[in-house]
Parts: C-alpha cells; sequence; structure tokens
C-alpha cells in the first residue's frame, strides 16, 4: 500500500540523462523512500522509445511520448499528463521548468488532474540577446517573464534551487532543494599510466551552445575560458596537472575562443585534454576517478537562481569540487573542507588552484571524505523536504 502516486512532468531525457533528468530522478527516489509510487513524463534520446514506457530505476517508469531533439510539446504533454491521471488520479503533479503554456492548461485543468499543483523551478534566465535570432529571443522572453512573474504564484507549492528563489516567492509554501545525489557505486581507480604523478582535474558539460563562434565571456553559462587562463598561466609551469574536458572537441572550443589557439598550443595547453562527446555512464566513471572537478561562473540572475548539477554530482562522487562562488554555492560547499571556493581575481585564483593541487596530498582526502560522508545532497534529507511541502500544499483549486 503506497501513499498515492506522485506524476513528474518536464524536459527529463532518458535513457541518456540530462541534468534535469538526473535532478528529478533523485526526487522521484526521496518520493519512493516517502512512501509514494512515481511516474514521469519525459522525452527519449533515442527514437526507438519514442511513445513508449522505459523503467528508468526500480519502482519508476518514464513515458516518453516525445523526442529529446525537440522542446516539450504541449498537446502531447497535456494529453499524457490527462491520460495518465485518467487511471490514477496523482496525489501531486510536479512540473519543471514548465513552459507558459503547459503551465497555464495545467492550472486551469488542475481539479480534474491531481489533488496538488507543485512547480520545481531551477532557473531563471537574463534578458537574452534580442540580436541574434530575435523573434525566438522575444518569445523567450515573454514565455520567461508571464511564467516567473505571473503564473507560479497560483501553483500550491514549489520546489525552488536557490534562496534567490525561495525569496521571491516567499508567499507560497516553498522548499529549497539544490540537487539530489544519487551515488553512482564503487569506481575503478585510475591505473598507474593514467597520468601518473599528475593531479587530475575535470570538467563535463556544455558551456555554450553548438557551433557558437567568438563567444565574448559572458555569453558563457560555464567559463571554461577563466578555467583554461588560470590552468595556463606561466605560474603552473612547474605544476603536475591534466585537465579533461567533456562534453566538447577542441575545434568547437576555439571556434567560440579562438583567442586559446596559441595557448593550447603551448606547453601549459598540452595539458588540456578536450574529450568531445562520451557515453554518460563513462563520463561518470571518470568523473568518480578524477581528483577534482573545476567550474567556474559570473554572478547573474542565472546563476543566482539555480544550483550547478556538476557541483551536486561531484560531492556526491566524493569529488571535492573547486568553484567559484556565486549564488548559493557557500552555503553547501565549505572552503578547505569538501571542497576549494575560489577567490575573486586572477592571480589570486592561479595561487589558489596551484596550492590546492600542489598540497593535493595532504588536503585532499579528508576533503573526499567530508563529501561522501558529510553529502548536504543525500536522498534522506531531500525526502523529509519533500515532506514538508506534501503537508504544507493546500489542495484547492488556484487559477490565474
Amino acid at each position: 500500500m503506497t501513499s498515492g502516486m506522485i506524476l513528474i512532468v518536464g524536459p527529463l531525457d532518458f535513457p541518456t540523462r540530462n541534468a534535469a533528468a538526473q535532478m528529478m530522478e533523485g526526487v522521484a527516489r526521496s518520493f519512493q523512500q516517502n512512501g509514494y509510487s512515481v511516474r514521469i513524463i519525459g522525452r527519449a534520446t533515442d527514437p526507438q522509445h519514442i511513445g513508449t514506457s522505459l523503467t528508468i530505476s526500480p519502482g519508476v517508469e518514464a513515458v516518453l511520448p516525445s523526442p529529446s531533439t525537440s522542446k516539450i510539446n504541449f498537446p502531447t504533454t497535456f494529453r499524457a499528463i490527462s491520460r495518465l491521471s485518467s487511471v490514477q488520479r496523482p496525489r501531486a503533479v510536479l512540473l519543471y521548468n514548465p513552459d507558459a503554456a503547459l503551465l497555464a492548461a495545467v492550472l486551469a485543468s488542475k481539479s480534474r488532474l491531481t489533488d496538488r499543483l507543485i512547480a520545481v523551478a531551477t532557473e531563471w534566465y537574463d534578458a537574452p540577446d534580442f540580436s541574434h535570432a530575435p523573434f525566438r529571443a522575444i518569445a523567450k522572453q515573454i514565455d520567461t517573464n508571464l511564467r516567473m512573474r505571473h503564473l507560479l504564484h497560483f501553483v500550491d507549492g514549489l520546489i525552488v534551487s536557490s534562496t534567490y528563489l525561495g525569496e521571491y516567492y516567499r508567499r507560497k509554501p516553498t522548499v529549497i532543494i539544490p540537487g539530489v545525489g544519487i551515488p553512482a557505486g564503487p569506481i575503478e581507480p585510475r591505473s598507474s599510466d593514467d597520468h601518473p604523478g599528475k593531479v587530475l582535474l575535470l570538467y563535463a558539460g556544455n558551456p555554450f551552445r553548438r557551433e557558437a563562434r567568438e563567444l565574448q565571456g559572458r555569453e558563457m553559462k560555464d567559463r571554461l575560458d577563466v578555467a583554461i587562463d588560470i590552468l595556463t598561466d606561466s605560474s603552473m609551469d612547474d605544476v603536475s596537472f591534466a585537465f579533461e574536458i567533456y562534453g566538447i572537441t577542441r575545434e568547437d572550443y576555439l571556434l567560440a575562443v579562438p583567442r586559446h589557439r596559441d595557448i593550447l598550443s603551448g606547453v601549459n595547453g598540452r595539458r588540456i585534454h578536450f574529450m568531445g562527446a562520451r557515453e554518460a555512464s563513462e563520463v561518470r566513471t571518470r568523473l568518480g576517478q578524477a581528483d577534482y572537478t573545476i567550474l567556474i561562473r559570473d554572478e547573474s540572475r542565472l546563476t543566482r537562481a539555480g544550483f550547478p548539477t556538476k557541483v551536486v554530482e561531484s560531492v556526491t562522487a566524493g569529488v571535492p569540487p573547486i568553484v567559484s562562488e556565486t549564488g548559493d554555492i557557500a552555503l553547501y560547499i565549505r572552503d578547505g573542507e569538501n571542497g576549494v571556493i575560489l577567490p575573486n581575481g586572477h592571480e589570486e585564483r592561479v595561487q589558489c588552484v596551484k596550492s590546492t593541487i600542489l598540497n593535493h596530498g595532504s588536503n585532499h582526502d579528508a576533503m573526499a571524505d567530508r563529501c561522501m560522508t558529510e553529502s548536504p545532497f543525500e536522498i534522506a534529507r531531500v525526502a523529509t523536504l519533500l515532506n514538508t511541502i506534501m503537508a504544507s500544499t493546500p489542495q484547492g483549486r488556484n487559477t490565474p
């Protein structure tokens, strides 16, 4: 006998999981720990799974009505919600960063579909660049403003990823969940001929859109260019490390950051390894073998509103992150205890990274142990917060 069914909906990609899918799979497991059954409406990364159901973990089934190459299709997704709700009425429907059209439709039909409507809000983009695809940028801006400033005030409760959003929606029942860590299990250690004697740093992600050209720094969500500036600084000449980058090729990177062509050809640049796109399972294994991850972002509304999944994954894998202090980072990463928080300024950052690598032997193991034993992202903690939002959300019918 379960406590009822939870239905989670969003641009959640399976079986190859994007960051959204990883977070919401963790939320699903946390709901299971509280006695609920869970179903997910997401997107298929493999054409053979479009229109099918897929078991993604014990007791969690995903319905995949559309491909991952498209945005969530509003009519198709709404029909899937209606169909599943007619078979078993959910105790709650969770919409992950929904488009305004889908959110408005579910709000209007809430009394028919579910007891509670809970929105998951993990991002709030800054104003887009209207010089690039202006009509699309205008449409996105309208959708963002309608969703964030108006429609989300009518849901029964919110799960948000930051204190910034928690404060903005403080009049609604709200819990802050920056991320949920799902342990990957035992990882084989690096072999003796795998960067022997070197500290392994890792970045995995997509710092900019594919085929981007000559980007300015703030056009990149993840400042991979700043990380490379630090690691190729002349002060790092006598430091033994390797930096592996997963998600993009060297050619993709140089199209976006052509100023680094000569730098990457230099002595320190040869320690930067672009690995390209790899299977998610391979990247997770390599993450578990790394000594540190590195992630640098600029302060903006986007970084204040969200929390990096990359940091959640790194801590969960027992790998201390080297990270810039943006948004809520300092609430979860304690400098020198379970990670390294970079100071401001290029020279200061170079010295911080250099010191971290040179003192690797004495500091790393203690930080890695704290990541594993004192994780703020563990499922048990999230399960408690989800019980709070389920208990505090009303079951009335609110419509805009």
